[in-house]
């Protein structure tokens, strides 16, 4: 049996490696492109297929995000991905609209999607009706996608989740649980 390809683009948070690794728990091949390998305050956890843009001075500048989208798109249509999340409205993410690959994307707005978001890129939230679909945490965030980038297409939620760290306690044994929660606290989530 072959396993599922996954593409997710994006990183230099905790939620896009921890989604790697929850598709990677389900046998899926799971490949990240990113222009940062910081995660969080350290690097990268081992065990991921990670492509940079192969010269980088800064993730935060435009050339390295141009090099790692083209890099992208002749993965996308090299292998031919089941699914492709793209993390965030970004830079990269208004490089890959612009182009083919566009309609293979799921782009992820895992933050607010309001005007004041210093990390939204206004001109990539222009293009997002060139995706496949967006996917939103909450209710809250689906309202602000839809009133603040004006998009019109599908959007797929996938709330944060919380996983059980061991096997339920058997019976008189009490439960322990190590709880992973990505996100605001709002009540949507």
């Amino acid at each position: 049996m072959v396993a599922e390809h996954f593409g997710l683009i994006g990183g230099g948070a905790k939620a896009p490696f921890l989604l790697a690794a929850e598709l990677q728990n389900l046998g899926m091949e799971v490949s990240v492109y990113t222009g940062s390998l910081l995660f969080g305050e350290t690097q990268c956890p081992p065990g991921f297929a990670v492509t940079t843009p192969g010269w980088n001075r800064g993730w935060r500048y435009r050339i390295p995000l141009r090099l790692l989208a083209n890099r992208v798109r002749k993965d996308i249509e090299r292998r031919k991905p089941n699914v492709v999340v793209v993390c965030g409205v970004t830079d990269l993410t208004q490089y890959l609209l612009s182009g083919d690959a566009a309609g293979h994307l799921l782009v992820w707005e895992f933050s607010n999607a309001t005007p004041g978001n210093a990390l939204v890129n206004w001109r990539a939230a222009e293009r997002l009706p060139n995706c496949r679909a967006m996917i939103s945490p909450s209710a809250t965030v689906d309202k602000q996608i839809r009133t603040n980038y004006c998009y019109p297409g599908d959007i797929l939620r996938m709330p944060f989740w919380v996983r059980p760290a061991a096997p339920p306690a058997a019976a008189g044994q009490e439960k322990t649980w190590d709880v992973i929660y990505l996100g605001r606290r709002d009540p949507d989530k």
